[in-house]
């Protein structure tokens, strides 16, 4: 039967006798097209659309969860690997540049005050290399943004 075609209408129960007179093996075996018929009559169409969507995704959520911790944690590893790789050359550079900067401060100030300028320097220094590289990575592997959570427009 089509969808046009509701229950066991009378066409769709004449579409089944002439499939029961045209077949051979309904032939052989004919259909009880009228206990059928009443069968089909006392059964109400399944809201099936949103029943099986939700079925499908409760089944598919353990699933994809366990998909999306591997994938984010693949990205944190790749980020990782990303964000530490040049920061031995990025400490190697700053260790030059507060050698140069403490001869050129120790030529016009006192030893002392210089190294207390340059120590404080290099913690201000220090503290925002670890936050810049602390963030890279979480910053990296971040879950991505879908548009069910963020504004569509």
């Amino acid at each position: 039967m089509n969808g046009a075609e509701t229950k066991s209408s009378p066409a769709g129960v004449e579409r089944l006798r002439e499939h029961a007179r045209d077949c051979a093996e309904c032939n052989e075996a004919p259909l009880p097209l009228n206990i059928l018929s009443a069968a089909l009559d006392r059964d109400e169409a399944p809201q099936a659309v949103l029943t099986l969507s939700r079925r499908v995704l409760e089944a598919a959520t353990p699933l994809l969860a366990l998909h999306a911790k591997r994938a984010y944690r693949k990205r944190l590893a790749l980020s990782l690997v990303l964000t530490l790789g040049p920061l031995p050359v990025v400490a190697v550079f700053d260790v030059y540049m507060l050698r140069e900067a403490y001869g050129v401060l120790s030529g016009w100030l006192p030893a002392p005050l210089a190294a207390w300028i340059l120590v404080g320097y290099a913690t201000m220094l220090l503290l925002l290399c670890a936050l810049t590289y602390a963030a890279l990575p979480l910053y990296i592997a971040r879950p991505p943004r879908t548009e069910a959570r963020g504004w569509s427009g």
